[in-house]
């Protein structure tokens, strides 16, 4: 069996948002045809596409955008104006079978894989500036004595790596977003806070089941996150296990007017200008920003600012939209 793009010889165009090597990407990834031509926010999605199908071949570099029209002059109120003080939105995703369960079943074989999952789990967590999948790469070989390698199309064992990789990247985003939402719990309660958790959260962690002001909205559709945005004076972002592109959870903030507070790698910090476009988290704990909540608002306010014009001139789906014609005409 062939893919018909392939028989046809004709060019297919699509976009990579997130790391290919996601569990519902592999089938993707695997079968994408040899005419596919990617377009990339980052060439980090590029190495882990080619790791699983190095026939794919034909990648090009897309403009990083926002995926919300820009607040309006009506709309973008200032920060003294928008009720809640703090809006994180994030997905607090949980992987099946969870990284514990992965690393007793390894454990209970006496397989290498165990030290892997120990090893990547604790470098990724602290590491913002490394591919998770060269992280998990070196340490394979690291405890196997070998290299990692695919098979086309890929084995059974290549695919139980790759869930092992999968799952321990849920998991370091879910912790990284559970540690920021213990920190908002020790911010000052008269704060309104927003958070897109679940609201079963507040039973299973414990600083928040005296925190009335937190409100936990669990999953919601993206015309009530633009409401929320448009409504917070910051936004909380935690940036997944990307490394070197802006995610649209920055730039739509900063569209639609909010003072954006991340987790700090080194993309972030060379495109941002701290204390001047955008605030950085300390060990995910937004405590030692609790001053621009109340007090210094003002400077919080000039922040937005510097943020929202950035927003509009770096991160306009124009762009997106003249990369894709670009490629467009040079490919037909």
């Amino acid at each position: 069996r062939r893919n018909l793009f392939e028989v046809l010889e004709r060019p297919v165009f699509a976009e990579i948002q997130d790391h290919p090597y996601s569990r519902f990407m592999w089938s993707r990834i695997e079968a994408a045809s040899r005419t596919t031509h990617f377009l990339l926010p980052t060439p980090e999605f590029q190495a882990e596409a080619q790791f699983i199908n190095p026939a794919l071949v034909r990648f090009h570099k897309a403009s990083p955008t926002m995926t919300e029209p820009p607040a309006s002059e009506r709309e973008n109120k200032p920060l003294a104006e928008r009720p809640v003080d703090i809006f994180m939105s994030c997905a607090f995703f949980t992987s099946a079978p969870s990284l514990e369960r992965l690393a007793r079943h390894y454990a209970s074989k006496s397989s290498p894989m165990k030290k892997v999952i120990d090893e990547v789990y604790e470098t990724g967590m602290a590491e913002r500036d490394r591919p998770l999948l060269a992280l998990f790469l070196e340490a394979f070989e690291r405890h196997f004595g070998k290299p990692l390698t695919m098979e086309s199309p890929m084995t059974r064992g290549d695919r139980a790596a790759l869930e092992v990789l999968s799952c321990i990247d849920t998991r370091i985003r879910f912790d990284r977003r559970i540690k920021v939402l213990r920190g908002l719990a020790r911010l000052d309660p008269a704060l309104r806070i927003v958070v897109t958790a679940a609201p079963s959260y507040r039973d299973e962690i414990r600083q928040l089941r005296d925190r009335p002001n937190i409100e936990l909205v669990g999953r919601i559709e993206a015309a009530r996150a633009r409401k929320l945005f448009l409504q917070s004076k910051f936004a909380i972002n935690v940036q997944p296990t990307y490394v070197s592109f802006v995610t649209e959870r920055v730039s739509n903030a900063m569209a639609l007017g909010c003072c954006v507070i991340s987790d700090k790698n080194r993309h972030l910090a060379t495109t941002f200008s701290e204390g001047r476009e955008i605030l950085f988290l300390d060990d995910l704990d937004a405590g030692a920003l609790h001053r621009f909540f109340r007090d210094d608002l003002d400077e919080a306010q000039a922040i937005a600012t510097r943020g929202h014009r950035r927003a509009l001139t770096e991160f306009p789906v124009s762009k997106l939209a003249d990369d894709l014609i670009a490629v467009m005409r040079k490919v037909l």
